[in-house]
């Protein structure tokens, strides 16, 4: 199976907000002004699998071709909920030359001190987003936030085992891109370090002989 529903949102950055307190899925909430609405997207910052840190790469400036795509789009919601759709306009971090696994790194949610946890990196751009209204398009699954609209799994969406098994498929992987007027685009993207570095093309299920992302980041362990 895949996700229900797959997309990508665009509008400017217009708050932020980043769970400490929460150990359990804590998120870090970056909140687009799309226009006629505003649209919350929920960004896991700890996994509830182990290990819980959750892998991420920050890539700026994002000078991928891609960027075409994403100035291309108009502000808010464009819906990628037929195969045909993911295929040509979904994300998949194993098969699109975006980056490679063994530059994620991994880091906890919250950590005392400064600069230091994930946290810390997302409200770095976030503040400076929020402040000067920065366009941003994320991509991952949609949801209904009572009065808000939202997006979640805003993270890679294949690999998983067990009861997230269910949302595996290929082009459907979740990230969030910044654009700061200086510098250009910002590339986010996450994934779980208990999820499998190769999937199948079709299913997005883990090989069960490829290593996990955790093994990718630790090969000495």
């Amino acid at each position: 199976m895949t996700l229900k529903r797959y997309g990508a949102v665009k509008g400017r950055v217009c708050d932020v907000y980043g769970e400490r307190r929460d150990n359990k899925s804590p998120h870090f909430y970056m909140t687009l002004d799309c226009g006629r609405r505003e649209w919350r997207l929920a960004i896991n910052v700890k996994s509830r699998r182990w290990p819980s840190e959750v892998a991420f790469t920050r890539l700026s400036p994002f000078t991928h071709a891609f960027t075409h795509q994403l100035e291309a789009l108009p502000p808010g919601m464009l819906a990628m909920n037929r195969r045909r759709e993911r295929q040509r306009l979904g994300l998949d971090y194993l098969r699109d030359d975006f980056f490679q696994l063994d530059q994620l790194v991994a880091l906890p949610h919250h950590r005392p001190g400064r600069n230091n946890d994930l946290i810390d990196v997302l409200y770095r751009d976030g503040n400076q987003a929020r402040e000067q209204g920065w366009e941003a398009v994320a991509f991952g699954e949609p949801f209904n936030d009572r009065a808000r609209r939202g997006m979640h799994n805003i993270h890679m969406n294949q690999g998983s085992f067990g009861r997230y098994q269910r949302t595996n498929g290929p082009k459907q992987d979740g990230a969030l891109f910044l654009r700061a007027p200086d510098t250009g685009w910002i590339a986010y993207f996450w994934a779980f370090q208990s999820q499998c570095s190769r999937t199948d093309p079709v299913t997005g299920n883990g090989f069960e002989d490829a290593p996990l992302i955790w093994h990718v980041l630790n090969p000495q362990a």
